[in-house]
């Protein structure tokens, strides 16, 4: 691979009150993959040798500018960025070109409501994409248009009892009008126990192709079943967090469970032999996540991290209910982690376990599943 990165950043501040930051991003990225007899000019589009080629161009200019008054808590800022992003790709015979084209604008005005246990932000947003795709033979073209307006208040009703509530309301050339509320809570038992509380919507347009690029590397045919809609899905859960001592040092154990439902859903069908369905959901789409945290320290200087998560992702694929391929049930880890004085040495081993998965069906419904494995990573560093 050949990469090159090139950044330039200003930051400015005036005798008044404005002050900002503006600058620009050029990254040019270009990888091959392959057989190693595979050589580009010789054997792209024919059938002797095996090769992958990724090259990604992205141009950025940004500019932030903000405004802080003497008033308590009061300010305006504003952002601006405009981005052109092209990206090849080839794996085998397949071949993908896309080029974005992006303006993305923000307005926020922040300020308290009496005094600064109330806070709230107000404001307004523009979005403009322009993608221009093709994949092998065939054209995908689409261009969204996106203002938006938002607020969100941010209340300290109480020592113990903290709450963020936003809502906005985008209006989508294509998605058609989005209404997305938003609500955390966080209520602290004892100044040890704190309990989280969030729930609310999101919705996005996928972007099929360099989202599933791995996908491609396969022999599978790509079949798009369009047009597809926006993603659109109401997500809720909670948090436990416990601190305790553990060994005369402290200890830390947070417990979450989260769920999200999809109203809509672009579905990644690899359910037939040797064929790659993208269609919009038709029936129940949901995900399921445990999760539990456990951090201390035995001795001075040595962290110690337990987790485990629990998964069930469930999709409708061609009318049938099932878990989602490729996504194991259960994952683990333990991190073991050490400090000499002053940061100036850290070590650094971590164990990852991932359980059994569901793989894609093969010859009439016949289901694979794969091994649980483990993953080890070391790291020692210096500063």
């Amino acid at each position: 691979y050949t990469q090159y990165n090139v950044l330039n950043r200003w930051n400015w501040v005036s005798k008044g009150a404005p002050q900002g930051e503006f600058g620009f991003r050029c990254i040019y990225d270009d990888k091959q993959a392959g057989q190693t007899n595979f050589n580009k000019s010789r054997d792209f589009g024919g059938t002797n040798f095996y090769g992958v080629g990724i090259i990604n161009t992205q141009l950025e200019f940004f500019n932030k500018t903000g405004f802080v008054f003497k008033a308590p808590a009061r300010s305006l800022g504003t952002l601006f960025s405009a981005r052109w992003h092209e990206e090849n790709m080839f794996f085998g015979l397949k071949k993908y070109n896309g080029v974005e084209k992006s303006i993305y604008a923000n307005t926020i005005w922040e300020d308290m409501i009496s005094n600064t246990n109330h806070l709230y932000k107000a404001g307004l947003s523009f979005v403009y994409d322009e993608y221009d795709e093709e994949y092998n033979d065939s054209i995908f073209k689409r261009t969204e248009i996106v203002p938006g307006i938002f607020t969100e208040y941010t209340g300290h009703l109480s020592s113990k009892f903290t709450m963020v509530a936003g809502v906005r309301f985008d209006f989508h050339n294509i998605a058609g009008n989005q209404f997305t509320p938003r609500l955390h809570v966080k209520y602290d038992l004892t100044p040890k126990t704190a309990i989280r509380a969030s729930g609310g919507k999101g919705f996005r347009t996928a972007n099929v192709f360099t989202e599933n690029s791995s996908v491609f590397a396969s022999s599978r045919q790509v079949h798009v079943i369009g047009p597809l809609k926006a993603e659109i899905a109401w997500n809720y859960g909670g948090s436990i967090q416990q601190q305790f001592t553990f060994l005369k040092n402290d200890a830390t154990l947070i417990v979450d469970f989260f769920r999200t439902d999809f109203m809509n859903q672009v579905v990644i069908d690899m359910e037939k032999h040797g064929q790659l369905y993208f269609y919009n959901l038709s029936g129940k789409s949901f995900a399921n996540s445990f999760q539990a945290d456990l951090v201390f320290e035995p001795i001075k200087r040595i962290a110690i991290r337990i987790a485990y998560k629990y998964y069930i992702v469930k999709t409708t694929y061609s009318e049938i209910l099932k878990q989602k391929p490729l996504t194991p049930y259960h994952r683990a880890f333990i991190n073991f982690g050490y400090a000499l004085p002053y940061d100036k040495w850290t070590f650094d081993f971590t164990t990852k376990w991932i359980g059994s998965t569901r793989l894609p069906e093969r010859f009439g419904n016949v289901y694979g599943y794969s091994k649980p494995y483990f993953v080890l990573n070391a790291n020692v560093s210096r500063k």
